[in-house]
């Protein structure tokens, strides 16, 4: 089972560093088990969180699940360090390479062009510096680089996927403490005061200047401000990922088929801002979907196409499409058929400012908004449909996507994403889809209609977005 890449080959003696990025846990993790099989003598772990694009509500959940990583590489004695500098030319991961004699390198695999053009400085300084650097896919159960040829639609990925099930769908290793490693509490102590300092001036921070952070501080301190405090819907961190999809499991998972397409019921996994972070791997989600329920279960097939498919075609789209984030990249059917239409008549412009605040005339539309500004998280169909009306509400398509992207990535924890970008593109120009009966402004692309979903608008219909953005 092959899931690393070289990318630069050199002897590996002694000292290695996994950089670690997108996979932010040390337990099930293919980075760190090919870690043990490299090192002589030393294994670091880095976090390069400077390096990461990540919004306001990523950044805090990020956060908080940075104590527990520490605590694991604690178990397993690894050093663990975490770089605070945003810096584009790598100069303190450089420093840290230089300064404890790296020769071996090991980095997490993304498919978004910040992350590869990352990647590619690594590659050129490993090179003139004979170091030895392996990227490695523990995000995805089929690592993406499997499928070389890029497929275009939705039905040709699954097929590919499947076919590399059994090569892959394999136990983690169990790790044991690691032995070579020494003073490993004293390091890892510096690393915690320093994350500490951090974390403690980010919620200083997050909750703003003036009358309204000191008011948004006293509802916090005594427990009256959970509203403002988005992140209090999702709290990052292993366990509370594996937590969450327990209660799936238990409460859930019996109406996942059935429901998940209605927002007023609660069925949905809501895993995908632990997923998106790397702290909890999908392929042990799968594996215990797998244990726990019959290959006959509905809700297991129709959970796999979502934890397994969806997300690793969204990989692959964002691998093989330079152009993931913009009209280039849609399907030659689709940008015809937009181009034949943009210049149809929409019956409202909104201006962003209206979209970002969920003022339009469209309640359900509205709803999804500000559940995604307040919560950091949309129901998926929603989103689809959200999507879909922006095309409708925008005066070209490039505008609909661009203010798409935008309003994603700025306020969901799952933003920043190759499910959101193959989802956007999905939704607006029709990615991994085939074309429709054609209609005014859409053209081909797939049209959809709001549910009826009374309880889900209600939920939303007195909130007031500009109470949350602070």
């Amino acid at each position: 089972m092959n899931r690393s890449e070289i990318l630069c080959d050199a002897p590996s003696k002694e000292n290695t560093l996994y950089l670690m990025r997108r996979d932010q846990r040390i337990v099930e993790n293919h980075c760190i088990e090919l870690a043990y099989e490299f090192s002589a003598k030393n294994i670091y772990v880095m976090y390069d969180y400077g390096s990461i694009v990540k919004n306001n509500k990523q950044t805090k959940f990020i956060l908080q699940g940075m104590s527990e990583v520490l605590k694991q590489a604690n178990d397993l004695n690894l050093y663990f360090t975490i770089n605070f500098a945003e810096d584009s030319d790598q100069l303190a991961v450089k420093d840290f390479i230089k300064k404890n004699k790296i020769d071996s390198i090991i980095v997490d695999f993304c498919p978004l062009r910040q992350s590869l053009e990352y990647v590619k400085k690594l590659t050129k300084y490993c090179n003139t510096n004979k170091i030895r650097l392996i990227r490695c896919d523990s995000h995805n159960m089929v690592p993406c680089f499997k499928l070389t040829q890029y497929k275009r639609t939705g039905k040709s990925v699954k097929a590919d996927l499947y076919k590399h099930w059994s090569e892959y769908y394999k136990a983690f290793k169990e790790l044991k403490e690691y032995k070579f490693n020494k003073n490993v509490e004293k390091f890892n102590k510096e690393t915690e005061q320093n994350f500490n300092k951090y974390f403690e001036k980010f919620n200083e921070e997050s909750l703003g200047a003036g009358k309204k952070g000191k008011k948004l501080k006293i509802g916090m301190e005594s427990g009256k401000g959970k509203e403002n405090s988005s992140i209090d819907y999702h709290t990052g961190g292993y366990s509370n990922g594996m937590k969450e999809l327990s209660i799936f499991f238990e409460e859930r998972f019996s109406e996942y088929d059935a429901f998940r397409n209605n927002p007023d019921k609660d069925v949905l996994s809501n895993l995908s801002p632990w997923i998106h972070c790397g702290q909890i791997s999908s392929l042990k989600v799968i594996q215990l979907a797998m244990k726990r329920f019959s290959p006959s279960n509905v809700n297991l097939d129709t959970f796999l196409n979502e934890v397994f498919v969806w997300k690793e075609t969204a990989d692959h789209f964002c691998y093989h499409e330079k152009n993931y984030d913009n009209l280039e990249g849609a399907l030659p059917w689709a940008k015809e058929t937009l181009t034949v239409h943009k210049k149809d008549k929409r019956a409202k412009i909104y201006t962003l400012s209206e979209l970002e605040n969920g003022l339009t005339s469209d309640e359900y539309w509205n709803a999804g908004q500000k559940q995604m500004v307040i919560t950091g998280k949309m129901h998926g169909y929603v989103r689809m449909y959200w999507a879909k009306t922006l095309l409708q509400w925008s005066k070209t398509p490039e505008e609909a996507l661009e203010r798409a992207f935008y309003l994603n990535d700025k306020y969901s924890i799952d933003g920043n994403d190759p499910n959101g970008y193959l989802g956007i593109m999905w939704s607006i120009c029709g990615s991994m889809d085939q074309g429709w009966a054609e209609r005014e402004i859409i053209g081909k692309i797939r049209a959809m209609k709001p549910c009826k979903t009374k309880k889900y608008v209600n939920n939303w219909a007195d909130k007031n977005i500009e109470d949350y953005i602070y």
